[in-house]
């Protein structure tokens, strides 16, 4: 991973941010992003200060907005590197299973938990297939394995 670039979705928390963690560990050079800016940017500086500045790029942003994602990879290509990997940490819309959930919290849903990463994987993806290398992970829920609390089970 010696100074490969990875996008990390999701990064300022839990297991987003124990994969930022293990990236860094490994040498990789990461860019994080998450919708909560301060949270973001106090995780930013906490990694800067162990591993250095050089080796973060972050960006606070809603990922399910296409235009946004765009927009971040272009940044990261730009100003950090060409992505190698990317991780699409997305995910998690509380809402009651099966016949209560209604359809905004349906749709709300699914564009939290799937859209967002199958746009976060096509966005980057166009950058790294070109350059015949690339990496991406998509995490999924345990909620698929059984109901708990979400309407995708």
């Amino acid at each position: 991973m010696k100074d490969k670039v990875v996008f990390v979705a999701g990064a300022s928390r839990g297991i987003g941010l124990g994969i930022v963690e293990t990236l860094l560990e490994e040498g990789a050079r990461v860019a994080i992003a998450a919708r909560g800016a301060e949270k973001l940017e106090e995780e930013r500086a906490r990694l800067a200060s162990q591993y250095g500045e050089d080796r973060l790029w972050a960006r606070a942003g809603d990922l399910r907005e296409t235009k946004t994602l765009e927009e971040m990879v272009d940044a990261i290509e730009s100003d950090f590197g060409p992505l190698w990997g990317a991780v699409a940490n997305v995910g998690l819309h509380p809402c009651p299973p099966g016949f209560d959930v209604d359809d905004d919290s349906w749709t709300a849903g699914m564009q939290q938990n799937l859209d967002s990463a199958f746009r976060l994987a096509r966005t980057c993806l166009r950058k790294m297939e070109p350059r015949g290398e690339g990496s991406i992970v998509a995490i999924s829920s345990i909620a698929g394995m059984g109901a708990l609390g979400t309407p995708l089970t």
